[in-house]
């Protein structure tokens, strides 16, 4: 998490864990914070990166389970249950 400011408002950059990039399509992502007092940012910051990473988790697990399905022959079974 990286907190920079850019004329008079704080921008938020975060890297993507490689292993999500091919689904985000991006390496790093960017808000605004829409603030230019940084202990305001600093907190929106901290709010904003915990929900960010916590999508980034569930898309990593998602992404475990797919492979592991694939691997194990049950992801074409759930998918065609009538097959």
């Amino acid at each position: 998490m990286f907190l920079c400011k850019q004329k008079r408002t704080f921008h938020l950059r975060i890297m993507v864990p490689p292993s999500i990039v091919p689904i985000i399509g991006k390496k790093e992502i960017r808000f605004t914070l829409r603030t230019g007092d940084k202990r305001v940012a600093t907190e929106k910051a901290r709010l904003l990166s915990e929900r960010v990473h916590n999508a980034f988790n569930k898309l990593s697990l998602q992404q475990w389970e797919v492979r592991f399905m694939l691997n194990q022959g049950t992801l074409s079974q759930a998918w065609c249950t009538s097959c």
